[in-house]
């Protein structure tokens, strides 16, 4: 009676296959990542509204949902509040997140950030990534991280980035391959560190890295009236 438990029942299936999941608030218990789709499974909302299924953490702290297959995907969900490692809702070397509302997740700096999302591949489609938070101690560690997304590779693209609150870490850190598509990053929330420096809102490093037609505006830093919205 559990995703996870759906999930694991197909361990010895081969082929693809579909977890359909109803309306209602699904609170996830295991003590690590609990929904680890290692194989070409997907995890989809009924009705096609992200707001209507709720996946969210039990009283643990560990992500929610882990994706290494290039036919794995979670649609029409709303991820909530995972906490501690990287990608805290959800990590991506592989696969598709689509149609979903990545929310308050929590990524600690010296996990790697990403307090909602962290891709090394795949792709994150249609989603809107909002109140994710990371915490690091000093500027150089912030450098290391991004509130919302923090991508090393793989597409985010005509995603809602917003209402992610840090203190110095940019909204999205994009390194590697990684691209931003077509997207909207707006109404982010930098506070300023003791070194006294806020993170911005896109962090663009290396020559392969790319943001494209994108639309980033009204992102504030504590203290700095004029926002920090330059990549």
């Amino acid at each position: 009676a559990s995703i996870a438990g759906a999930v694991a029942s197909l361990a010895d299936v081969d082929g693809s296959c579909k977890v359909y999941v109803a309306p209602g608030t699904y609170a996830e218990t295991a003590a690590s990542t609990f929904v680890v789709l290692s194989k070409a499974i997907e995890v989809i909302g009924t009705t096609g509204n992200p707001k209507d299924v709720t996946v969210k953490r039990g009283s643990q702290d560990a992500r929610i949902f882990e994706l290494s297959h290039e036919g794995a995907a979670i649609r029409n969900l709303t991820v909530s509040g995972g906490k501690g490692g990287n990608g805290a809702n959800a990590y991506l070397t592989a696969g598709l997140v689509e149609n979903c509302i990545l929310e308050n997740g929590y990524a600690s700096a010296w996990d790697g950030g990403g307090g909602n999302v962290y891709l090394k591949g795949g792709r994150v489609s249609r989603c809107v990534i909002r109140g994710g938070y990371t915490n690091p101690t000093s500027t150089s560690s912030g450098r290391q991280v991004g509130g919302g997304v923090r991508a090393e590779a793989g597409l985010v693209e005509n995603c809602l980035i917003t209402a992610n609150k840090n203190s110095y870490a940019p909204a999205a850190r994009l390194s590697g391959t990684a691209k931003l598509l077509n997207c909207t990053i707006t109404g982010n929330y930098n506070e300023k560190t003791s070194e006294g420096e806020c993170g911005g809102t896109v962090r663009l490093e290396g020559k392969n890295a790319y943001v494209v037609n994108c639309v980033i505006y009204g992102n504030t830093c504590a203290n700095d009236v004029t926002g920090h919205d330059a990549i």
